[in-house]
């Protein structure tokens, strides 16, 4: 019985923080950039869901300041890796139902 109804369960992500528009990842996603109102240190992960390019979507790492581009984070830069997966973030400004 518990591992029929433990089957279904998926994981939780926490992210500190999602977008709420298009995010440049070139230079958005850098210590001391906003946002959603949070105030991003380098190593925040974030949840970029409003991107112009869906392909672009997805929980990014975020980097020191002046350092550039932000890549994927390496547990979650696989769509395998997130699918079903439920993906809180943890602050910010607007309330959201994904």
């Amino acid at each position: 019985y518990v591992d029929d109804a433990v089957a279904g369960l998926r994981t939780r992500i926490v992210v500190e923080a999602a977008s709420t528009a298009n995010v440049t990842i070139s230079s958005g996603l850098e210590a001391g950039d906003t946002i959603d109102g949070i105030t991003l240190v380098a190593g925040d992960e974030v949840l970029l869901k409003d991107q112009s390019t869906d392909s672009q979507n997805g929980i990014y790492t975020a980097v020191g300041s002046g350092a550039g581009a932000a890549s994927r984070s390496t547990e979650y830069d696989a769509i395998a890796e997130i699918s079903g997966q439920i993906v809180v973030v943890n602050q910010g400004t607007l309330e959201m139902l994904l």
